[in-house]
């Protein structure tokens, strides 16, 4: 997650092509009146437990870092 005033833009390459899938375990598309956020707890969670079926390793600090916001 971007913390910064300024906008951030990467690439993401991914092979297999799965990471899609992987996203779309605990994602959704923003309706007009939402706004993003951090992920809650029980979503990292969900998702780190989820990632190694995919190919994946969700970082142990990024719960940590989130919380600290």
């Amino acid at each position: 997650m971007n913390t910064c005033s300024n906008p951030s833009k990467y690439v993401l390459i991914g092979t297999p092509a799965l990471f899609d899938r992987f996203l779309e375990l605990d994602g959704h598309e923003l309706q007009p009146d939402e706004v993003a956020g951090p992920p809650m707890p029980e979503e990292i969670e969900h998702l780190r437990e989820a990632a190694p079926k995919f190919g994946h390793h969700v970082a142990p600090g990024l719960a940590t870092a989130q919380m600290r916001r």
